[in-house]
């Protein structure tokens, strides 16, 4: 009887051991959930916030991308104008990229303004021209415009 009483208290026992450690795995289960869920919600809060960023860095260069896909003429003003917006955009932009990116994007950026300050110092000449095909020597136009697509392309990776 003794012998039967102390197997009773083991089985007793062994069940509360196991309630415990069911009911630990399931304690830890939801903590390692809501670590996760947590941590794809701040991903997902980081990718809006670079997306909205990224999405108003390219809206500054709506105009001059108008302009320099216009076949016809060139409007030198307008897109040497829109230049203090980009860089303005740029500065605000650039700290939402991380890592190697910045410095992809920085070396980009310094190729664009060298062909925009380029672009400024002759566009006295350029003016004088109707049309940009006048110009073979000039293809600023063309330049600029790849330089354009070329940083929105490297900014849009995230």
């Amino acid at each position: 009887m003794a012998e039967q009483s102390s197997q009773q208290e083991i089985i007793n026992i062994s069940r509360y051991i196991a309630i415990l450690f069911a009911g630990g795995f399931t304690i830890f289960g939801a903590l390692i959930g809501s670590w996760i869920t947590h941590f794809f919600s701040i991903k997902r809060s980081d990718r809006e916030r670079f997306l909205n960023s990224y999405d108003s860095f390219r809206e500054t260069f709506s105009v001059a991308i108008r302009e320099l896909e216009n076949a016809d003429k060139i409007h030198v003003e307008v897109i040497l104008g829109e230049y203090p917006r980009h860089e303005a955009a740029m500065y605000v932009f650039i700290h939402n990229l991380k890592g190697d990116r910045i410095s992809l994007f920085s070396a980009k950026w310094a190729e664009y303004k060298r062909a925009n300050e380029h672009y400024k110092k002759y566009r006295s000449l350029v003016n004088s021209f109707k049309t940009m095909e006048e110009a073979e020597e000039f293809q600023y136009k063309k330049n600029i415009l790849k330089l354009i697509h070329e940083v929105l392309e490297l900014a849009k990776k995230y």
